[in-house]
Parts: C-alpha cells; structure tokens; sequence
C-alpha cells in the first residue's frame, strides 16, 4: 500500500485496472480494489494523461513503419531519441520539447511505460501488474 500512497496528491489520476464494482455494508456501491498492485497513480491530471496518451499514439512506432517527429510531425529517417524517455522521437530537439516536457518523467517511469504501451485491443502483453 506504501508504493501508491507516496506517490499520491491531489490533482493526480488514478488508475485501477480490474477494478470490482462493490456493494458497500453502507448501501454505497462504489469500486473495491482487491490487488494494491493494479493500482497506478499518475502525477498529472486525467486531461493531461489523455492528452499524453494520444501523443504516444500518434507519435510512438509499435512496428517497423517510419518514425514521425514529435516537433514537426514529418515522417523522417533520421531522427534522435528523446533521451530522457526514450519513446519519441525528434529532428530538431528544441522544435517539440515544450510540448513533450511535462509527460518525459512520468513516461520514464517503467509501470506508465506498461499502461500506454499496452495494447488494450488484444490485451497483448497479459495482465498489468504494477509492482
């Protein structure tokens, strides 16, 4: 339970996978989460992880086609890494780090790594486990 109450804050998105929809000794019926290990918290709002999420769409290469710049959009063959991150991709650095600056740390972190990289229409890659 320590792992995900450190890194909690208000302001934070919470992600539960697998969650179970509980009736509550209250009469409340809410979420119960049985395995503190399919729990995520992530440091930016749910906005801004949707907004990071259509970028790693767009913009992260899950197969062999060409990789576009995060600044420019250009599908190019030279391109640097982000050397931070690691999953985008750029030809000239300073043309999209503003954009891609607030979701580099999250994104280093191996368990938001697992969550936007997973395929969620097969469920490749098994059940998400953040431990």
């Amino acid at each position: 339970m320590s792992r995900v109450l450190e890194s909690f804050k208000v302001g934070c998105t919470v992600a539960i996978f697998y969650p179970l929809a509980h009736a509550f000794l209250d009469g409340t019926v809410g979420v119960r989460v049985e395995e503190i290990d399919k729990v995520l918290i992530l440091p930016l709002s749910l906005s801004e992880v949707l907004a990071m999420n259509k970028q790693v769409v767009e913009f992260v290469n899950r197969d062999s086609k060409p990789r576009k710049c995060h600044g420019c959009g250009e599908v190019k063959d030279k391109l640097d890494k982000c050397a931070q991150c690691g999953l985008f991709h750029y030809c000239n650095r300073t043309n999209g780090w503003g954009s891609h600056k607030k979701y580099c740390k999250p994104l280093k972190d191996q368990n938001v790594r697992k969550m936007v990289l997973l395929d969620y229409t097969t469920m490749e890659g098994g059940q998400v486990s953040f431990r």
